[in-house]
C-alpha cells in the first residue's frame, strides 16, 4: 500500500497500526494523520527505536498490508477486518 493510500484510508489503517504498536494513543494517531515520517518519529519516541529502524518498521508495515495500489477490494477487506 502506498502512503497516499494509507493517508486516504487512515481510519482503517490506524486501527491496524494500534494492533501493531499498542503504545500509540488516539492523540498520536490523530497527529500522525497518515504521514510516514511523523509515524516513524512517534515510534522513535514511544519505543526508543533508532531513526533508521523506525523508518524500516514503518515501511515494512506498509508492505505487509499486502494491498496493491488502487486495489479497492483489498481496501474494503482491510476495513472489514478492522471493524470485526
Amino acid at each position: 500500500m502506498t502512503w497516499d493510500e494509507i493517508q486516504s484510508n487512515w481510519k482503517a489503517v490506524s486501527d491496524v497500526i494500534t494492533l501493531t504498536w499498542g503504545k500509540l494513543s488516539e492523540e498520536d494517531l490523530t497527529a500522525v494523520a497518515g504521514c510516514r515520517d511523523q509515524l516513524a518519529e512517534t515510534l522513535q519516541q514511544l519505543y526508543g527505536y533508532e531513526s533508521v529502524d523506525a523508518q524500516e518498521k514503518v515501511d515494512r508495515f506498509a508492505l505487509e498490508l499486502n494491498l496493491a495500489p488502487g486495489d479497492s477490494k483489498a481496501i474494503h477487506r482491510l476495513n472489514q477486518t478492522v471493524h470485526h
